[in-house]
């Protein structure tokens, strides 16, 4: 055999692709050469397989109105395509109303953002806690807030107990 180049012409005379100067070219190769005959025999084995158990795709309706649906189609969209389309109607204003909306949607983000971020960076914690509450009866809280020094200060203590007065003092001693 050969090569490729050689091969592939010989498919193509089996196809009947060449041109009459070629085709000749390889009928004359082929009774000259017993290898490009196996060849031949092989190929042609192989396309009768192929053509043989090659599933037939049937159409559900006719080849013409199959294709003229299809004409239909292609040129139904060629005339929607060169229609122009109505340019004070509402709906081409709410397209470019929503053009625009969203890149402003996205920057009224990041502005509502940025000022979140300015205006609670710099302030100081401790003056959202306003509000102390004692639900102990044993501890009293005093609470100092210096607003000069952004200090807030709790101090919780235990409430002192008074003690009893030694009898005989004081009043109902000798009741």
């Amino acid at each position: 055999m050969k090569n490729n180049d050689t091969q592939f012409k010989l498919q193509a005379w089996l196809d009947g692709e060449l041109s009459p100067a070629d085709a000749s070219q390889v009928e004359a190769w082929l009774a000259a050469d017993p290898e490009a005959r196996a060849l031949h025999a092989e190929l042609n084995h192989t396309r009768t397989a192929l053509r043989a158990n090659e599933p037939q795709a049937a159409l559900p309706v006719a080849h013409a109105f199959y294709f003229s649906q299809i004409q239909r189609a292609i040129s139904q969209a060629k005339a929607a395509e060169t229609r122009p389309a109505p340019s004070n109607s509402v709906w081409s204003w709410f397209r470019s109303f929503r053009r625009a909306l969203i890149p402003l949607s996205g920057f009224a983000a990041i502005a509502i953002i940025a000022v979140g971020i300015v205006k609670f960076a710099g302030e100081d914690p401790a003056r959202h806690y306003v509000e102390i509450e004692n639900v102990s009866e044993d501890t009293t809280t005093t609470s100092f807030h210096a607003q000069s020094e952004k200090m807030f200060v709790v101090w919780v203590s235990n409430r002192e107990v008074p003690e009893e007065a030694p009898m005989g003092y004081g009043e109902g001693a000798y009741q």
